[in-house]
């Protein structure tokens, strides 16, 4: 219930937040004048446990303020004109900046805090008494075995701690300090990202010390916890740990026996003596180590929280290109988990990277000019990702059930299953690499709202994907062992597989045009390879793309996309979703009785109209399989083709081209004030309402996940690529009517569209009495304008009234009555219209054809005959 004056009274309950930090500040000051006898001088500068929860709860109370308005705009300001409601606002400056203080000491205390090394040395000491003691007995040495052991006695007893004392003397105090620098953190960074507080209130200290922690803490300690490395992270040289650059990070966990014989002459020489010591001690420290593990993995929440306060902080808080660059450094270590982890913490590894994956694209979307860096710190990552078949794919396909049913699924498997020659294992539930779905979202983040000077919105995400492609495929073609062709060639395998997978997916439109750049680039390197076989002078710089290895590798994987292509095109041509009615006609004879003729017989015949998809003879009904008859054609369906069973009949039931047809005769009859501007009804047609319900789908999850930018990507990137399509056809209907007229036509003829020349057009065509004139090309010309002006104000699906109304009356009844076999029919018609993947498979089966007629090459011959064989 919602008064005029009033917030709405299902908000969250008021919390004066001034009272709590005035609070907590009171008794931080009191511990400090009056100290207990079991403080230290270092406790006093830190807040409790406690403390820290309470702040944490007044962010958790601010936050779900906010959601409750996200929906509601317009209820923003009432929100914080309520003076118990402005949340962190609404505190005294100085004492957030007191506050700030505090936790800032929390977060610098916890960047320091490297557990994985201080276990490691724990372990490494204790390993290394015991084997001198072993020495010592086995050479006889009591007079220096009795020395040794006075002289341990001067020391401090914490010295010789087993790993499991130091863990519960010191070890856990040493988790806990790093939880609380993580939860100090976060609330700092809530502060910083709260509505209307001033940016001053917080340090540029303090945002770059909540920054070291967040890496530090991924990198030493997390990193190798999940990985199960820690004794040999531990045991490298500090020098080599902290690296400066993401592509440095990542060769700290990378190629352990390099790391183990470059710190054969360290200081780590006396914790690894020879024969059989050494053996006992380097599994003992491997296997003791593990004992810390489950201590650090509780830091992973913590982590995941911080991580989602920096990426509200970038969105809303300029910084310099360093930092951003330590965020996407210490995010990228994510990628680089193995799912070695009990099964209880790998859905925590999993939003760790979900998180990772977000904050990286929020910095690739909002900065432009550090798209190139990130990009080229990929490849060395790449490199040093898993390869073992069970974390290879570890993140699941995010795919709607509404659009990407069993059918397409189906599909999609088959695709991977036909194109590949080596044993692909796919998973049952359906999961990818984390790195192919970071790539994807990458690509998908760069999309732009198409306007009129810029018709395409697609621009900056081609370059992108060309550019990857283009850095990628120069990897695959350079020789050498580091970093060459051998490392990345079953790289680019496994991302086809993965791309394949969630090319009909429509939450992953940029996998097309990743597979589109593959071809593009694939076919230049393809002619260029025979201009130098003809001409039988390479270039240097050429020779590369000539090398037979490397051809090898480009004609498989074209030979791939030509096959899937195909694949895509044999089921929207097989399996069409406006398939032929079936007239089956059955004739029966009786004997006429009153006839003595036995040839004077009755013949009756019946028709049956059926559509069902399984092109079986509803009629016979051999079975006594469930039929069901629609109530618009009066065709007969299967219940099991059409995913209905007895129970569950509607008492009204069309099937899915009805259906459809329902749905175009109510986009038309929403659309209406389309025919003021001149736009013919029939432009709103089956193929359109085909690509708006997919729009619409895609608008509900968008503002449903409404926190996470990268469905409203794939939103925007299907958006806009229907827009560029439509720009595409209505510049060709322009062309078209210039031949014809060309001084008539000079400025309709002329993109970008605006409003003013799209009124001016739709003016030209009417009559004195305002009917439209019965031009076909005016009208297809100024209809297509209106339509694509149309489709950029649906662009934030926040904001589109039309869209609520769409989903009350259409998607909610009507798309969600299509069948499963349905709307993987619709999917596949849609990508088969728009594909620019698609359109381009007759051409690059042109380019097979003409290099298997080769006559300078049989290399080349014999490589297209295998590339063809895949299709």
């Amino acid at each position: 219930m919602q008064t005029e004056n009033n917030a709405p009274t299902s908000s969250a309950p008021s919390v004066d937040f001034s009272s709590v930090v005035e609070r907590i500040l009171s008794t931080v000051e009191q511990r400090r004048e009056n100290p207990s006898s079991s403080s230290t001088s270092t406790s006093l500068l830190f807040l409790t446990a406690s403390e820290l929860q309470a702040l944490t709860g007044l962010c958790a109370t601010q936050s779900s303020m906010l959601q409750q308005h996200q929906h509601q705009p317009h209820q923003q300001s009432l929100l914080f004109n309520n003076d118990d409601d402005l949340g962190f606002s609404d505190v005294d400056p100085e004492w957030i900046g007191q506050l700030v203080g505090i936790l800032e000491k929390h977060v610098v205390a916890a960047g320091n805090i490297n557990v994985i090394q201080q276990a490691y040395d724990v372990a490494s000491k204790h390993f290394r008494d015991n084997n001198d003691n072993d020495n010592d007995n086995d050479n006889g040495h009591k007079k220096k075995k009795q020395k040794k052991m006075v002289d341990e006695a001067d020391d401090n007893d914490e010295d010789h701690l087993t790993l499991e004392e130091w863990i519960y003397h010191k070890g856990k105090a040493s988790i806990a300090a790093i939880k609380e620098g993580l939860e100090a953190a976060s609330i700092l960074l809530f502060i910083i990202t709260s509505p209307g507080m001033n940016r001053s209130v917080v340090s540029e200290d303090a945002i770059q010390a909540s920054i070291v922690l967040f890496r530090h803490n991924l990198i030493k300690n997390i990193l190798p916890m999940t990985n199960e490395i820690g004794h040999i992270v531990a045991a490298m040289p500090s020098n080599t740990s902290s690296g400066g650059s993401s592509a440095g990070i990542a060769t700290t966990t990378s190629t352990p026996k390099k790391r183990r014989r470059s710190n054969s002459t360290s200081t780590t020489t006396a914790a690894s003596p020879s024969g059989k010591n050494r053996k006992r001690q380097v599994g003992g420290i491997d296997v003791e180590m593990k004992k810390i593990y489950p201590y650090i993995s509780q830091t992973m929440v913590p982590t995941i929280a911080v991580m989602e306060r920096l990426d509200a902080l970038v969105q809303k808080i300029p910084l310099d290109d360093q930092e951003l660059l330590l965020i996407v450094s210490g995010a990228l270590t994510t990628l680089e988990l193995l799912d070695n982890v009990v099964v209880s913490k790998r859905q925590q590894v999993h939003l760790l990277q979900v998180s990772a994956i977000n904050l990286v694209t929020s910095i690739f979307r909002l900065h432009s000019r550090l798209r190139q860096i990130i990009l080229e710190d990929l490849f060395p990552l790449m490199r040093k990702l898993p390869t073992s078949k069970r974390s290879l794919r570890t993140y699941p396909i995010r795919g709607s059930s509404v659009l990407y049913p069993s059918g397409l699924l189906d599909l999609s498997q088959s695709i991977v299953s036909a194109t590949t020659t080596t044993t692909t294992t796919l998973d049952p539930a359906q999961n990818i690499q984390t790195m192919t779905v970071l790539i994807i979202s990458l690509i998908q983040s760069a999309v732009a709202r198409p306007t009129t000077e810029m018709p395409s919105g697609l621009a900056h995400s081609q370059a992108i994907s060309d550019f990857f492609v283009q850095q990628l495929l120069q990897r695959c073609a350079k020789k050498g062992e580091d970093g060459g062709a051998s490392e990345f060639r079953p790289l680019l395998s496994n991302l086809m597989d993965d791309l394949f997978l969630v090319l009909l997916v429509p939450e992953y439109p940029a996998a097309e045009m990743i597979l589109l750049s593959m071809a593009n680039h694939i076919g230049q390197d393809l002619m260029k390879a025979t201009w130098n076989k003809a001409s039988n002078k390479a270039s240097s710089s050429s020779s590369s793309s000539s090398e037979p290895a490397y051809l090898n590798t480009i004609f498989d994987a074209f030979g791939r996309i030509c096959a899937a292509e195909a694949r895509i095109l044999k089921f929207a041509r097989d399996r069409p979703f406006f398939h032929r009615n079936k007239t089956l006609t059955t004739t029966t004879a009786v004997t006429n009785p009153s006839s003595n003729n036995k040839n004077n017989n009755i013949t009756t015949t019946t028709k049956n109209v059926h559509n069902c998809y399984c092109s079986e003879d509803v009629a016979s009904n051999n079975d006594n399989r469930l039929m069901l008859s629609c109530d618009g054609c009066n065709s007969w369906f299967h219940g099991d083709c059409v995913g209905l069973k007895k129970e569950s009949i509607p008492n009204e039931w069309y099937c899915d081209v009805c259906q459809l047809k329902r749905i175009v005769d109510l986009e038309r009859d929403r659309n209406t004030n389309l025919g003021a501007m001149g736009c013919s009804v029939a432009l709103i047609d089956e193929t359109y309402c085909m690509q708006r319900l997919l729009i619409d789908y895609l608008s509900i999850v968008a503002r449903a996940t409404a926190a996470e930018k990268g469905m409203q990507d794939a939103y925007g990137f299907q958006l806009a690529r229907w827009i560029a399509e439509l720009n595409a056809s209505n510049s060709s209907n322009n062309n078209r009517g210039d031949n014809n007229e060309k001084k008539a036509k000079t400025t309709s003829s002329t993109l970008p569209i605006t409003t003013e020349t799209l009124e001016g057009a739709a003016a030209a065509t009417m009559t004195e009495n305002g009917s439209v004139l019965p031009s076909e090309e005016n009208s297809n010309v100024s209809g297509m304008s209106a339509l694509i002006l149309r489709l950029m104000e649906l662009w934030d699906p926040n904001e589109s009234s039309d869209i609520n109304q769409v989903e009350s009356k259409s998607l909610n009844g009507m798309l969600h009555c299509l069948s499963d076999e349905g709307r993987s029919r619709m999917v596949v018609h849609v990508i088969s219209k728009q594909s620019v993947l698609l359109m381009s498979f007759r051409r690059q089966i042109d380019l097979i054809v003409k290099l298997m007629s080769n006559d300078a090459s049989s290399l080349l011959r014999k490589l297209s005959l295998k590339a063809i064989e895949k299709v």
